[in-house]
């Protein structure tokens, strides 16, 4: 039988044809549906019978039709597709203290501060240069990348394989720039295995976790539904404001969950473990 769009209006299940009630869900799938049943997503189930009343069952056979079916993987660059522990990113963040005390003429512990409420407040220190200061935003990403990438990240064969399985369109999503975003992903060996860079010119200075920045991204991803995307960051901020428009979200990272979280791994080599139906059958 065919796929059936089902859509949560409070406690129970309609399509555009009749009423129905979900009986039974397969246990591979039980913590992505309810998650999503709290958000009152759009998903796609499997219909393995329908009686006259409208009732219908999904049973464990033929699990891989319970999965969700994506049509876009949306990736975010810095500690997500590298491990935290490289200092990559805290090399790069080196840079912007030093930048904001150099432009700013601030002391160490005053630069940390005001770092430390824009990227609260903003999403990106930048933003905050940008609004309150007039910053350069070009001379400030320049400055704040200039990091040896190729000393901190070794090329990392087991996310080449697993980016090569995938079946859909893999976007990088970043609040960083597309010059530092092709360094990283040619050092890790993964760059003509990315179909899309998605970065903060591109993005016209709106970033994660702004909903302008999610909307440009689809946009510039071709208008996919963002009920079928899927959002793989280490910050749960900006995988909250994914679940917000419907979106399938991954955190990266250790540690408890939000309930917008749908799926928690430890690294980047886990995501198709987790979401088995991106790998190419």
């Amino acid at each position: 039988m065919p796929p059936l769009l089902l859509t949560l209006k409070d406690e129970t299940f309609y399509t555009a044809a009749s009423e129905i009630e979900l009986v039974d869900i397969a246990p591979t799938d039980s913590r992505h549906w309810t998650q999503n049943r709290l958000r009152g997503s759009t998903k796609i189930f499997w219909m393995t019978s329908l009686s006259p009343s409208g009732r219908f069952t999904c049973t464990d056979e033929g699990n891989e039709n319970l999965l969700m079916k994506y049509t876009t993987l949306f990736l975010d660059l810095d500690d997500t597709l590298y491990p935290r522990t490289s200092g990559l990113w805290e090399a790069v963040g080196g840079r912007i203290q030093s930048y904001i005390e150099m432009k700013l003429n601030l002391c160490t512990e005053d630069a940390s501060l005001l770092r430390a409420q824009y990227l609260a407040q903003f999403g990106t220190t930048l933003n905050g240069l940008m609004r309150n200061h007039q910053v350069d935003p070009m001379e400030y990403l320049d400055y704040v990348h200039d990091v040896p990438v190729e000393n901190l990240i070794p090329p990392d064969p087991e996310l080449q394989t697993m980016l090569a399985s995938i079946t859909i369109p893999r976007i990088v999503f970043t609040n960083a720039y597309l010059d530092y975003a092709m360094r990283v992903l040619k050092q890790l060996g993964v760059s003509d295995l990315i179909d899309q860079v998605i970065d903060i010119l591109a993005l016209e200075f709106s970033n994660k976790p702004d909903p302008l920045a999610y909307h440009r991204a689809l946009a510039l991803a071709g208008n996919p539904s963002p009920a079928t995307c899927l959002l793989v960051d280490d910050r749960e901020t900006n995988l909250s404001a994914a679940a917000e428009l419907g979106m399938t979200t991954v955190l990266v990272g250790d540690g408890a969950a939000e309930e917008t979280i749908d799926y928690t791994i430890e690294q980047i080599h886990g995501l198709t473990i987790a979401v088995p139906s991106l790998v190419r059958k």
